[in-house]
């Protein structure tokens, strides 16, 4: 999701990797390799478009290209309105987070931070 969206808007995404939710089981998981052949093909589809800062592991990244969501779950507000969409939002979705951030647009669409 979080491609597109920087592609629609000509824009960088900067996600922290380690803010974002995930099964509990799923990074051990990933890394056995144990991920659904569609991570392969989004992997393949945004890759190019995707520039990797600092110690993000290769099963981090397959999670993040996992195609096993209900939907779109990534949205984009301002700054100022974030915490207390955040603590409304987690009322009902205990683990919504904030992962990150945007940016004008550098290098690549998206940075795995």
């Amino acid at each position: 999701h979080s491609f597109e969206m920087a592609q629609g808007s000509n824009c960088t995404i900067h996600i922290q990797v380690d803010n974002v939710p995930s099964h509990t089981g799923a990074l051990e998981l990933a890394s056995m390799g144990l991920v659904p052949a569609g991570a392969y093909r989004n992997r393949a589809y945004a890759e190019a478009g995707v520039a990797v800062r600092g110690n993000i592991s290769r099963a981090q990244q397959d999670i993040l290209y996992d195609p096993q969501t209900s939907g779109g779950l990534l949205f984009a507000i301002p700054r100022e309105e974030a915490d207390a969409c955040l603590a409304h939002l987690r009322q009902t979705i205990p683990d919504a987070a904030i992962i990150g951030h945007v940016t004008e647009k550098e290098d690549a669409y998206i940075i795995l931070e």
